[in-house]
């Protein structure tokens, strides 16, 4: 399945070649098991190209290499035009900074490689879809209803793993139903349900699919997934006005009743979220809580991140690919195969910071995030003042509210692998083909695929 998959994604004609790319998005997992599991048990197989390694050449390589392929033979005028500040920064100035730090020439090329691949998969995943939509913007309507038929799907299984008990892992003290770096694409559905709502359709059986969804974030154990959600929600509820105000008040009473539901059914699940939350706010005593060493790594590796960059006087461009921080501004608790690699463990050198923003900033600086989150913040900008005429007399307000309120998951989501950043890239081009550049921004007739009335004068 894995070769098939690869294979399609060189032969298939233009007009389909973006399908089997949301299949690696959103079906092929990455991550199975845990790195302790995995260093005594093996890893879990799966049916993924993630997983496809050959000749020592990492899965990353592997997929990276069949998308700058594809990417290049598809590339149509001005397909990077609005990332070439971006590209411009990742591959010219942070080659210099990582030599300018001393880490270019001196780290194994897996190193540097695994710090490149994030703009480097961005870059590629951007090119692919950009250049599609440029050449296909009739599609963008029927690809994002088979990308959300795909979503649904993928987590229709993941639910009926979590009723069935079927967990991959329990280090946290809940087994968790995925380890997957995609599990954060359920926030597409529940967006989705939300926009149907908006829209007053089919709302009982919407409310349920939020309903289910909620139940799989708090199985996923990841508090920055319901973060964003809520900052997501909040986005959503500004661009859509008081006219969404009967929507969230229906689903707002709908919750009430719902999340006491959830809480019932996981209570070990609820209860170990909950202390996470109270950990990460230093409510909880360290020394009795049970998820310390985790929390308390993870503040140690900003301590110390942050701690390097001031001492490089880095913080404007970050230390560059293959960069490495140690724990002399912070001691680390004792550390585990969880957190680090053995070979971090072993050095005291450790690539990467356990979050994903300052993980970002201790890389590639203040520069590298501006840069990156302008890509999803000016296409939504220039959405806001057609946003009526979107929502309201347009097939495409679904498209838009979930653009809207997965923004904050994606642009905070600067994830270390390949997959989450093809996701990243594929949302950041459908905010942008939905309103694209010249266009006037009271008029929205202009719009891919289905023509719209501009709004009322």
């Amino acid at each position: 399945m894995a070769f098939a998959t690869l294979l399609s994604i060189l032969v298939l004609p233009e007009k389909y070649v973006v399908y089997p790319v949301f299949v690696v998005i959103v079906n092929m997992l990455d991550h199975t098991t845990t790195t302790e599991v995995a260093m005594y048990g093996g890893v879990g197989l799966r049916a993924s190209l993630w997983q496809l390694a050959a000749f020592g050449v990492s899965p990353a390589m592997i997929v990276f290499s069949v998308l700058l392929v594809r990417g290049l033979f598809s590339m149509t005028q001005g397909a990077m035009g609005r990332i070439r500040w971006l590209v411009l920064y990742f591959l010219v100035l942070m080659p210099v900074v990582s030599m300018a730090y001393g880490f270019l020439l001196h780290e194994r090329p897996m190193r540097i490689f695994g710090d490149a691949k994030v703009p480097l998969f961005f870059i590629v995943g951007y090119l692919i879809f950009s250049s599609y939509y440029r050449r296909y913007p009739q599609q963008l309507l029927s690809t994002c209803q088979v990308l959300l038929a795909m979503v649904a799907g993928h987590f229709a299984l993941d639910y009926f793993y979590l009723l069935t008990q079927r967990f991959v892992d329990d280090t946290s003290g809940f087994g968790n139903v995925s380890l997957d770096s995609g599990k954060g694409f359920v926030c597409v559905l529940i967006f989705a349900a939300i926009a149907q709502i908006y829209r007053r359709r089919n709302i009982l059986f919407n409310l349920v699919i939020i309903l289910l969804s909620l139940h799989l974030l708090v199985s996923y154990q990841t508090r920055w997934l319901l973060v964003t959600l809520l900052a997501g929600a909040v986005l959503t509820m500004i661009y859509t006005g008081l006219r969404a105000l009967p929507s969230v008040l229906t689903t707002a009473v709908f919750l009430m009743v719902a999340i006491p539901v959830v809480v019932r059914w996981s209570p070990t699940a609820w209860e170990v979220m909950s202390l996470r939350f109270r950990l990460s706010e230093g409510t909880v005593d360290l020394s009795t809580a049970g998820l310390e060493a985790l929390d308390a790594c993870r503040v140690a590796s900003i301590y110390n991140a942050l701690g390097t960059l001031s001492e490089k006087y880095a913080f404007l461009t970050g230390v560059g690919y293959g960069g490495w921080y140690d724990d002399r501004f912070y001691a680390f608790p004792p550390l585990t195969l969880h957190a680090f690699d053995l070979e971090s463990l072993n050095a005291g050198q450790f690539y990467r910071v356990h979050d994903f923003t300052i993980h970002f900033l201790f890389k590639f600086g203040v520069l590298g995030i501006l840069l990156y989150a302008g890509v999803f913040v000016r296409p939504l900008i220039k959405l806001w003042r057609p946003r009526r005429a979107l929502l309201e007399k347009s097939a495409f307000g679904t498209v838009v509210i979930v653009l809207v309120g997965t923004t904050p998951m994606i642009m905070t989501a600067m994830f270390w692998t390949g997959k989450g950043l093809l996701a990243s890239a594929l949302l950041a081009v459908l905010a942008s083909r939905l309103w694209p550049q010249g266009g006037n921004s009271r008029d929205s007739s202009h719009l891919p695929g289905i023509p719209l009335p501009a709004p009322p004068k």
